[in-house]
C-alpha cells in the first residue's frame, strides 16, 4: 500500500472533502484522468497496493461481486480455498466471463473505496490490534462486495464508502463538463433534458466512455445535480 494512504484522514460525512480527497488521490495516481478521461481501475488498485485476482466465488455476480480482504486471510471460494497474503481484491470471475468491463470497472472502484475507507479508520485508531493470521472464520477485515448492497447504502449514506467510489470513477469536474458538452449536442439542459426521448442516450454514452453501468453514471449524475 501506497505509505501516504495511512495518511489519509477520509471525512466520508462531508461532500466537498470527499470530493477534493478524491481529485487529490487521481492526481497523484495520473492527473490526466482529472479532465474527463476513463479512470483505469486496475491499475488504480494495484497503485494503492491491491493485488487483483479473479476467482469463481459463488459463480454468479448477481450474488456476489467479489470480496475486498484488507488483511491476510484465508478466502473460502467455490471450489478452492485462497490464502491471501497481501491486501487483495477478489473479483467474482462470473463478471469476467459475462464480459462485463463497466462492472469490472465499478466493482474494482468499490473495493479500493472500502480499503481506502478502512485504511482511514485505522490510521485514526492506532489502539487497533490487527490480526494479520490467516484466518478460517469470517474476518471484519474484509468486505464482501454486491451490487444491491452498494446503492443501498448510497441511499443510506450518500457520502459512505460507496459514494466514494463514484468519485473516484467519475472524477467531477471532468465528468460535469463531458455531461455538459454531450447535453449541448442534445440541445438540451438540466432542466430541459427528457428522461425518455434523451436520458438512454445520455447513460449509454457516458456508460461507454468511463466503462461502468448505466446505474453508476445515473447515480453520479443525481450527486452531482447534472439530472
Amino acid at each position: 500500500m501506497m505509505d501516504w494512504v495511512h495518511n489519509l484522514s477520509l471525512n466520508f460525512g462531508a461532500k466537498y472533502i470527499a470530493e477534493d480527497t478524491a481529485s487529490y488521490i487521481l492526481y497523484k495516481f495520473d492527473r490526466g484522468v482529472l479532465s474527463g478521461g476513463t479512470v483505469p481501475m486496475e491499475r488504480f488498485a494495484r497503485y494503492l497496493g491491491l493485488d487483483v485476482r479473479c476467482e469463481y466465488l459463488t459463480g454468479d455476480c448477481v450474488e456476489s461481486l467479489g470480496v475486498a480482504a484488507f488483511e491476510p486471510q484465508r478466502l473460502y471460494g467455490l471450489d478452492t480455498v485462497l490464502d491471501l497474503p497481501v491486501p487483495t481484491a477478489v473479483v467474482e470471475r462470473d463478471v469476467i466471463e459475462k464480459g462485463e468491463s463497466g462492472l469490472y470497472n465499478f466493482t474494482l472502484a468499490l473495493m479500493c473505496s472500502e480499503m481506502l475507507y478502512f485504511a482511514s479508520e485505522h490510521a485514526a485508531n492506532t489502539s487497533a490490534q490487527l490480526s494479520f493470521g490467516f484466518e478460517s472464520v469470517p474476518s471484519r477485515n474484509r468486505k464482501n462486495i454486491t451490487l444491491s448492497d452498494a446503492f443501498d447504502e448510497l441511499a443510506a449514506r450518500p457520502d459512505g464508502a460507496a459514494g466514494f467510489a463514484l468519485k473516484l470513477l467519475f472524477p467531477k469536474n471532468g465528468f460535469k463538463r463531458q455531461t455538459v458538452e454531450l447535453y449541448a449536442q442534445l440541445g438540451v439542459n438540466r432542466a430541459t433534458l427528457d428522461t425518455e426521448k434523451h436520458l438512454p442516450h445520455v447513460l449509454s454514452v457516458l456508460s461507454e466512455r468511463y466503462v461502468a453501468p448505466e446505474v453508476a453514471v445515473l447515480a453520479r449524475l443525481r450527486e452531482l445535480n447534472l439530472y
